[in-house]
């Protein structure tokens, strides 16, 4: 339907290229021949200038068809619009409530993901705690065990040594209670 204005146009153009060859045509024949007829030539003018008019109304018809066309065309392009708009925003709202959601449950999982290491490092700690405790359990009947030999090794030096001290205290005593014996044996 958009080349029918066109073709029109060309057909009344080639028309009108067609009236201006042959009025050159008729001027140069006229001007050849002087005794040729200016009817012709002012047949050929009139020619001339009623196709230039209905050109110039073929023009203006389809120039004003245009325009109608053109104006339904955006009366629809604006209502194709304003749809295209309102689908867009709707669009955007659910994509923001998709996106709100997602962001819900992503803050709802991180969440649960630190609660859930927490858990795991009381866990952790526990573990930790109750392993410490076990070796330090390990380590502390080995070194009682250790602190005990070794008092026993120390009390039976200690006694050693004690005894050898009382022994000596004793031999002492009865070697000066001798010497003293017998000074005083002496003396009396």
């Amino acid at each position: 339907m958009a080349d029918a204005p066109g073709r029109r146009i060309a057909e009344v153009q080639t028309r009108f290229d067609g009236s201006l060859n042959a009025l050159r045509d008729y001027a140069q024949r006229w001007m050849l021949q002087p005794r040729s007829p200016e009817a012709k030539i002012v047949e050929g003018m009139l020619h001339l200038m009623e196709m230039n008019s209905l050109h110039q109304t073929l023009l203006v018809t389809e120039r004003l068809e245009c325009e109608a066309r053109m104006q339904t065309l955006l009366e629809a392009s604006d209502k194709r619009m304003e749809e295209a708009v309102s689908r867009s925003e709707i669009l955007l709202e659910q994509c923001r409530r998709t996106a709100t959601e997602e962001i819900l449950e992503v803050r709802r999982a991180l969440h649960e993901g630190v609660a859930a290491s927490r858990n795991l490092q009381k866990i952790d700690d526990k573990t930790v705690k109750a392993k410490v405790a076990e070796i330090l359990g390990t380590v502390k009947k080995e070194v009682a065990l250790s602190m005990n030999l070794q008092i026993k090794q120390a009390g039976v030096y200690v006694r050693r040594d004690r005894i050898m001290q009382q022994a000596a205290w004793f031999a002492t005593m009865i070697v000066g209670g001798t010497v003293f014996g017998i000074i005083i044996d002496h003396l009396i």
